[in-house]
């Protein structure tokens, strides 16, 4: 398992986030929380880029607090 901070260095600018459920994603644009996940804009849930489908990543302590930004 490795650290999100590990991945970060290598990706395009943009923003990841874990939800509720653990799974990482990776956003072009800076995301919102709709219940119990982050998404693109109010109400638009259609699904980001699952880092968690490539990686095996840790969880993060709070979801709700796993916004970051790559720059």
């Amino acid at each position: 398992m490795i650290e999100i901070n590990e991945i970060t260095p290598f990706m395009k600018k943009g923003w990841v986030a874990m939800n509720k459920d653990g799974n990482w994603c990776y956003y072009v644009k800076k995301p919102e929380i709709f219940d119990i996940m982050w998404v693109r804009g109010y109400g638009d849930i259609t699904p980001a880029k699952s880092l968690s489908d490539a990686f095996d990543i840790a969880p993060a302590d709070d979801w709700t607090k796993s916004l970051m930004e790559i720059k």
